[in-house]
């Protein structure tokens, strides 16, 4: 635990009280506690994405932006196959035209969508957009809104 310390820091340890010892480490351990959920938290947002919009038939979370457009991980809750269309998206503020997307989701499962548009970044820090959810089997349809998410 000295390798490499100063005869200066070794003698400052040893000037320390065990009270002060016993902070100095939980201060440590804290900070290494906090680093340890952010590198959870970022693999999470990797692979599940960043939530936009969930309510009792769905879960729509943003994966990423890329030369074809914004990818969605979307969740049926639904025992019907969802087919997901998008009206509008927008990166840092910045609306995209020509979005091409009707994408099906399975009943009971998990699938990513792609809302293929050409947009000016892919380095997004907010998005917003208009989704529409729709059940073709009852013709039943409803948009989703989402405005300015942090998604950094």
């Amino acid at each position: 635990e000295w390798v490499g310390a100063s005869e200066e820091d070794k003698q400052a340890w040893r000037n320390l009280t065990e009270q002060e010892k016993a902070k100095l480490q939980e201060e440590q351990a804290r900070r290494e506690e906090e680093a340890k959920q952010k590198e959870l938290e970022e693999q999470r947002k990797a692979t599940e994405g960043v939530n936009v919009y969930e309510d009792s038939k769905v879960k729509i979370n943003f994966l990423q932006t890329g030369y074809d457009g914004m990818t969605f991980l979307v969740e049926n809750k639904t025992d019907k196959l969802l087919t997901i269309q998008a009206d509008s998206v927008a990166v840092n503020g910045y609306s995209t035209d020509d979005i091409t997307m009707s994408d099906d989701v399975a009943p009971q499962s998990k699938g990513k969508v792609i809302a293929k548009c050409s947009l000016e970044e892919y380095d997004a820090k907010t998005i917003s957009g208009q989704l529409r959810v729709i059940d073709f089997s009852s013709m039943d349809s409803y948009d989703v809104t989402f405005t300015n998410v942090n998604v950094e």
